[in-house]
């Protein structure tokens, strides 16, 4: 039986997506590390109810999310939806 690993927008998920969710009125973003399917990588991830969606948000705080909770970050955004500033950018003239 398939997995459904899309997030809220019906896109799939893999592992290096940049994702983010809301969670207790806090905005969490981060790299996927890891997308457990099965109820044996559940187990040894310590999470439940597979899948699950595992990654480290902006704070260092490990998180383990439903794919349906999350959303993609588009390149040079942050998760609310202003661009992202670089150091060239920062720099005066």
């Amino acid at each position: 039986m398939p997995v459904d690993t899309k997030d809220r927008n019906e896109e799939e998920i893999y592992e290096g997506d940049r994702v983010w969710t809301r969670y207790r009125g806090e905005i969490h973003e981060g790299v996927v590390d890891k997308i457990v399917v099965t109820d044996e990588e559940a187990r040894k991830e310590g999470v439940r109810l597979p899948p699950k969606i595992l990654f480290t948000d902006q704070h260092g705080k490990k998180g383990a999310y439903g794919p349906r909770m999350l959303q993609h970050i588009d390149e040079g955004e942050h998760a609310r939806g202003r661009k992202a500033t670089t150091d060239s950018t920062l720099t005066r003239k």
